[in-house]
């Protein structure tokens, strides 16, 4: 006998297509001006969303370069850093209710604070967490660029990396780390051996290594003490600029930037690579004309199942700026924001970024002023189902039963015009026209199949069999 769920059914595969518009539950208002940046993004597990960069104004509300904002797109006025609304905040990372922020400051609120401070919940300072004496007084100035948390409270340490300016001469960070209180943890040595003068970007592996993207070196490998890893392959290509990394579950290693092979004249957006670092030819990535126009992905996420390639780039398979592929590399058609446009900066617009929230919900942050047909500046929130919900017509009285080894799809008020099975995976089984009111046939034993049926009046049903 089969188990009927005549129901929505929410699922990640490609097999319905995936609505992923503007929320506009988020309701910014008057939002950004067009001239702010934002570095970067946070959210706190209450849902609230900070935002960091250069962007003074709110929904004409001023919030300097920092600002508290709702789950409902309002600003939270409870938030207040003092002196941290005029600094330079380049990026930070929540750490349960309070927040760790980095940028070029000195002090906060007249607290003698170098390049790095803890806030509480309600945007005072922490005044146990001081990571000044961490930084050497040669140090004229700093952009912190990346932070990551790792480990449980309170035995959280804190990586960071970033440039540095010494006499006039800006110098790259390799990976430094803090115990929770801010001091230096000395057991932790980078070793120098490569030219790790430009770090793009790091990952910090559930083993306890890191990962590490160099401008000059590519991607290499260091241990939990900081020394190279030399297990690892080193990756390189002729150019290799590396934007963003993520690690799959199966440990294979996604790398998004510019990889060109001058042999070819082509390079490829992204490259897998295998846990040891080799090259993983199986994964099918994309190449592009070197000679284009910008063509770059600036950001990979992982959402689900699926990767989030953002950017300033056109025509991928058809999309700008924007784009979500399988985990194998291949590319998911079905998720389509409509694309990013600009009346103000034309042809230089960008996503910089897409951060997934809570709830299935991703907000992307760049240069822009229209997503799809909704007029937002710089930053949006999008929803993602699976299903829209006014797809599914109550009205239409859809039965579903098993009688032996068949199975009855019967409509009463419209015609049932085709129908498609498909099995867990998302591959398309069977797709069959009907055009009547009811629908028989027999399904595998031991087995979960999707439907999905398209009635006359265009509305749709979804749903699974198991057997």
């Amino acid at each position: 006998m089969y188990k009927i769920i005549p129901a929505l059914l929410l699922c990640s595969s490609s097999l319905f297509s995936q609505s992923l518009t503007v929320d506009e539950s988020f309701d910014q208002g008057n939002g950004l001006s067009v001239m702010s940046i934002v570095n970067d993004v946070t959210q706190f597990t209450n849902d609230q969303i900070l935002l960091m960069g250069t962007m003074n104004m709110y929904n004409g509300v001023p919030v300097g370069n920092i600002a508290l904002i709702n789950s409902d797109g309002s600003v939270d006025y409870n938030f207040n850093c003092g002196s941290c609304y005029d600094q330079d905040i380049s990026t930070a990372v929540t750490q349960g209710n309070k927040l760790i922020i980095g940028g070029s400051f000195t002090e906060l609120n007249g607290v003698p604070r170098k390049y790095l401070a803890r806030l509480n919940g309600d945007g005072s300072l922490d005044n146990s967490f001081d990571a000044s004496d961490s930084f050497d007084d040669v140090v004229e100035n700093i952009n912190i660029s990346q932070i990551s948390i790792i480990g449980n409270y309170p035995f959280q340490q804190l990586y960071f990396s970033g440039g540095f300016l010494v006499d006039g001469i800006l110098y790259g960070n390799p990976i430094t780390r803090l115990n929770f209180d801010g001091s230096l943890d000395t057991t932790f040595n980078f070793e120098n051996i490569l030219d790790v003068s430009y770090i793009e970007c790091f990952t910090v592996l559930e083993n306890g290594k890191i990962l590490v993207g160099s401008l000059v070196e590519g991607l290499f490998r260091i241990n939990n003490d900081g020394s190279l890893d030399e297990s690892f392959n080193v990756f390189n290509t002729d150019t290799c600029v590396i934007n963003s990394m993520c690690v799959q579950d199966n440990g294979k290693i996604l790398l998004a930037g510019y990889f060109r092979n001058y042999d070819t004249n082509l390079r490829s957006p992204l490259v897998r690579l295998n846990e040891n670092g080799s090259v993983d030819y199986f994964f099918d990535s994309f190449e592009v004309n070197s000679n284009g126009n910008n063509q770059e992905i600036y950001s990979i996420t992982k959402f689900n199942d699926k990767i989030i390639c953002s950017g300033q780039f056109s025509s991928y398979y058809g999309f700008d700026d924007f784009l979500v592929l399988n985990m194998d590399g291949s590319f998911d058609e079905s998720f389509d924001i409509g694309g990013v446009t600009s009346e103000f900066y034309g042809e230089n617009n960008y996503i910089s970024k897409a951060v997934v929230l809570n709830d299935n919900e991703i907000m992307i942050y760049g240069r822009f002023d229209k997503v799809g047909e909704s007029s937002v500046v710089n930053l949006a929130r999008l929803s993602y189902n699976d299903l829209n919900a006014n797809d599914y017509n109550k009205s239409n009285d859809l039965t579903i039963y098993s009688q032996n080894e068949t199975t009855y799809f019967n409509s009463v008020n419209q015609n049932i015009s085709s129908i498609e099975f498909y099995d867990i995976s998302g591959r398309l089984i069977n797709s069959t026209i009907v055009n009547s009111d009811t629908y028989s046939c027999t399904l595998p034993n031991n087995s979960l199949i999707l439907y999905r049926i398209f009635l006359n009046d265009g509305t749709t049903v979804t749903g699974k069999v198991i057997r």
